[in-house]
């Protein structure tokens, strides 16, 4: 290995290291905001929807700085965020155009 490619090597292992950090920081702050069963909802909508998985994590996030959250999220409420979420985004539709 040359020098170069030692030090890229370096910086991917701590961006590496950084990205672990933060997801065990998100980890222990949503186990803190959820009832256990919404917590693992929301894992498995982090495995099948990753952008989803987003705008809750910004959707609950917003909801708690705004003091609407007194509680720990139930699986109900979660439920309720992401029917929120998903009734605002736009119905896609294809349309064949024949000549």
């Amino acid at each position: 290995m040359d020098e170069n490619e030692q030090e890229e090597y370096g910086k991917r292992a701590e961006e590496a290291q950084h990205r672990a950090q933060q997801d065990a920081a998100l980890k222990n702050l949503l186990r803190k905001m959820l009832e256990p069963e919404a917590y693992e909802r929301i894992q498995n909508i982090k495995l099948s929807n990753p952008e989803l998985y987003a705008q809750l994590i910004k959707m609950i996030a917003y909801l708690q700085q705004s003091g609407q959250l007194k509680s720990k999220v139930s699986e109900v409420q979660l439920k309720q965020i992401v029917s929120r979420i998903l009734s605002q985004r736009k119905e896609t539709s294809i349309r064949f155009a024949r000549k």
